[in-house]
């Protein structure tokens, strides 16, 4: 049997389901029936409040940070409106503690809600999410009528978890785009997709300027989807578990170079993914070299070719013409035009300062004292 297809039946009889439940005196019945509800519902709990057919809704918002902010702005300035409301009441769920959220609801005298937070079953039509970082319980989910849909900026199931923005440009997507779904309790990005926006990722844009962009255009989609929401919960689908990738938080060791493995496209990539979170970086004289302002790789990976022909990965020239330093790596050479090697300074000063101290005008990153290894 196709339980997931009688769900929305269930919801409507629930109420009888449970007092019926609670009345009978086999406890062996009751947690038969009980585990049939949960597995038909794929929730521990269920929402016994009837649900509004139409706008507007009295919504409570899960966030913390800029990207929340986005979402957040598009749902109170439909409060705000005069005419076609979708949202009634409108208030806020954070972390204790200042957030961007927190300062946008002070600053617009929205009520704010301390997580964890206990919800008054029927206060609210809808719970809704962008960037939070915490599970919520079913507990919680099923005090909604139409629980909480989630803001999340990757083509669900592609980049499931915390990080998705990075891990789409670290990994070099072609498309990304807005997925606005059903929050499920115990793992996350797992719940039914509402709606999804595509949207091309344009060339060689930062994980900071494809937040930014998605955010924006995520509140933009929320607000739409609040206009059809009962209709969009009646036909939500499940995704596709197989076609699952996942995109973790991100470590500080994300930064270190591997000349030998990593080719000019890997280096640019990971410079445009973190570098705003996490230098990239490599080592000299047992010294911590961080590498700023990158050029693009299609200007930098084949000059030179004569003198960087003998050399190994990690050499490193000075270009005098553009003041930027070139490193060879697996494929080609990869530029900076700034560094920090004990102060932060241009590429420049980096070869007026080592570079040119050496006879063969070259040093090689990754080794120690290892400027003899060079051939002119």
């Amino acid at each position: 049997m196709n339980w997931s297809r009688y769900k929305y039946i269930l919801n409507d009889i629930t109420s009888f389901s449970k007092f019926f439940v609670s009345c009978s005196k086999n406890q062996l019945f009751k947690k038969n029936l009980i585990n049939i509800f949960n597995k038909a519902t794929e929730d521990k709990t269920f929402c016994t409040v009837k649900k509004k057919l139409d706008p507007p809704w009295n919504v409570l918002f899960f966030g913390t940070d800029e990207f929340s902010v986005e979402t957040l702005k598009s749902l109170h300035e439909s409060q705000l409106e005069d005419k076609n409301r979708l949202v009634n009441k409108l208030e806020v769920a954070c972390n204790p503690g200042q957030s961007a959220i927190r300062q946008y609801a002070v600053q617009f005298h929205l009520k704010i809600h301390d997580w964890p937070v206990n919800i008054e079953k029927g206060k609210y039509d809808v719970g809704v999410l962008a960037s939070f970082g915490r599970l919520i319980p079913a507990s919680v989910i099923n005090n909604f009528p139409y629980g909480i849909l989630n803001v999340h900026p990757s083509l669900l199931p592609r980049w499931r978890g915390s990080a998705p923005i990075i891990h789409t440009v670290l990994n070099g997507d072609k498309v990304t785009g807005i997925s606005i779904m059903q929050l499920k309790p115990k793992r996350f990005d797992i719940g039914p997709v509402l709606f999804q926006k595509e949207v091309a990722v344009p060339y060689r844009i930062t994980a900071v300027e494809l937040c930014n962009h998605l955010a924006v255009l995520g509140g933009e989609i929320l607000v739409n989807c609040l206009c059809d929401l009962p209709n969009l919960s009646k036909e939500e689908k499940q995704q596709d578990a197989s076609k699952a990738t996942y995109a973790p938080k991100i470590t500080k060791w994300i930064g270190k170079l591997d000349w030998k493995n990593n080719t000019c496209i890997d280096i640019d990539q990971r410079y445009r993914a973190i570098s705003s979170l996490i230098p990239v970086y490599t080592m000299w004289r047992n010294k911590k070299v961080k590498l700023r302002d990158i050029v693009d790789p299609n200007n930098t990976r084949d000059l030179l070719p004569a003198k960087f022909k003998n050399l190994p990965v990690g050499s490193v020239r000075f270009y005098q013409k553009e003041n930027i330093l070139l490193v060879k790596c697996k494929d080609g050479l990869v530029g900076f035009r700034k560094i920090t090697y004990q102060n932060p300074m241009t590429a420049k000063d980096f070869f007026n300062g080592f570079i040119s101290k050496t006879e063969q005008k070259c040093i090689v990153f990754n080794c120690d004292n290892n400027e003899e290894s060079c051939v002119s």
